[in-house]
């Protein structure tokens, strides 16, 4: 398993939100159920590690990085049928959502978040509280 899925497999919660079809609304699971699952809550409740970008458009990482000059996504699920993609960038510290957290940190990752939906023409109404399952290989294509 190469070192970012192994890092986004170990950042997973012990109790995911998940499910096989969004139409039929999320389920909480066990780690070991939601796996299994297409779609996979990526944060932990109170933190972000994963900045997520839901991209509704056919799309490389190539398009990221050369087109557009950004830094390659850590993670690149796609969607084989159509080729709309998550990308994931990864954090090296969690920004944590508590009364206590850093609230510059807060508005940091805020505005980078939405630079970067703007830059990547990701869907601004994408709420990032699940992603396609990038350990989910029957699914989607991991890159």
């Amino acid at each position: 398993m190469p070192s970012q899925l192994k890092l986004f497999s170990q950042s997973l919660s012990k109790k995911p939100y998940c499910s096989d079809n969004l139409e039929h609304g999320l389920i909480v699971r066990s780690l070991k159920n939601a796996l299994e699952k297409r779609y996979i809550q990526q944060n932990q409740p109170n933190s972000k590690l994963w900045l997520v970008y839901d991209i509704d458009r056919p799309t490389s990482p190539d398009e990221l990085t050369d087109d557009l000059n950004l830094p390659a996504p850590h993670i690149f699920v796609q969607n084989p049928k159509n080729q709309h993609a998550h990308a994931f960038y990864g954090l090296q510290v969690p920004i944590h959502f508590n009364e206590s957290s850093s609230k510059a940190a807060i508005r940091f990752a805020g505005a980078l978040d939405a630079g970067l939906t703007v830059k990547i023409d990701a869907d601004a109404s994408y709420s990032g509280l699940i992603c396609k399952n990038p350990l989910n290989s029957h699914c989607f294509l991991a890159l």
